[in-house]
């Protein structure tokens, strides 16, 4: 009967199927696996909930329980869902980080690339919640420079370059961390111009700090950048004052750096070119973003 519930056209009908699920979890475990990985759920953020729910690691069935294969499959079925933000949701994808953290961002790219092909209004790519508290296992993992690869990859192709992109790179490189930066610093070595400019999309969500406390990254970034002609030089100076004014003047390890006052900011900024020989990229950069700030 609940196999037949489970497909039905009716989604009140086929959440509570799930949800009977829920309630076999001790009983049955295996037959709940199976009818699970079988269900259909489409866009729905209510089924996607309810299927959530039942592998949970605290009241249901732990992930852990499952092969890597099969939580693929259930991951595979966040795709197309509408809004991932539910906390049965997200504590899913928490508790599955710590076993497959390649497949969640894996998961979330395909996610930004499914609204960017559907242009669903009702579609939210990233989840709302304060996501990144609880990804702490994936700086951890053996993965986790390839990952950031992953996202490099991704962007490398300008059509992908969406303004969510650098939000979830912020989120997964905590903030920008020295081991992000050594992947980025990779790529913009590469003497491979679309490597350089992939990297430096990703800095766009950067905190206001960025340019200031990473003075020898933006460097070796202008510099490099500058070899590739003017247009690629420019195209990376656009890419860091984006980042430079569209965040706080908080720094990246919350200390107020410039108060209110953008005055002071842009006396520090001058004196951040004064270090650099004149006519040189990063003095032009750092003398541009002073006379505008």
């Amino acid at each position: 009967i609940i196999q037949k519930l489970l497909i039905h056209d009716d989604l009140e009908v086929k959440k509570y199927a799930i949800a009977s699920l829920y309630i076999m979890r001790d009983s049955q475990p295996e037959l709940v696996n199976m009818m699970d990985l079988k269900v259909e759920i489409g866009t729905s953020s209510k089924l996607a909930i309810e299927l959530c729910k039942t592998f949970n690691s605290k009241y249901g069935i732990s992930p852990d329980s499952l092969s890597n294969e099969e939580l693929e499959i259930l991951l595979s079925k966040l795709e197309p869902v509408s809004d991932i933000s539910n906390y049965q949701i997200t504590e899913f994808i928490t508790d599955c980080f710590k076993r497959v953290p390649r497949l969640i961002v894996q998961l979330l790219l395909k996610r930004i690339q499914y609204y960017n092909k559907n242009y669903d209004m009702n579609y939210h790519s990233l989840p709302y919640t304060e996501f990144s508290l609880q990804l702490d296992a994936l700086t951890e993992s053996e993965e986790y420079k390839d990952i950031i690869r992953d996202i490099l990859d991704y962007v490398i192709n300008p059509l992908n370059r969406d303004f969510l992109i650098p939000e979830l790179f912020k989120l997964i490189s905590f903030n920008f961390s020295s081991t992000s930066l050594n992947v980025l610093d990779e790529w913009i070595n590469s003497q491979e111009k679309e490597r350089l400019q992939a990297a430096s999309y990703l800095l766009r969500n950067s905190p206001k700090s960025f340019v200031i406390n990473h003075l020898k990254f933006v460097s070796n970034l202008l510099e490099e950048a500058d070899e590739f002609g003017d247009t690629c030089y420019e195209t990376v100076c656009y890419d860091l004052q984006e980042s430079f004014s569209i965040s706080e003047h908080s720094g990246i390890l919350g200390e107020n750096l410039y108060g209110n006052e953008d005055i002071a900011l842009h006396v520090k900024v001058a004196k951040i070119a004064e270090q650099f020989i004149r006519g040189t990229p990063s003095h032009k950069f750092y003398q541009s973003l002073s006379n505008n700030i």
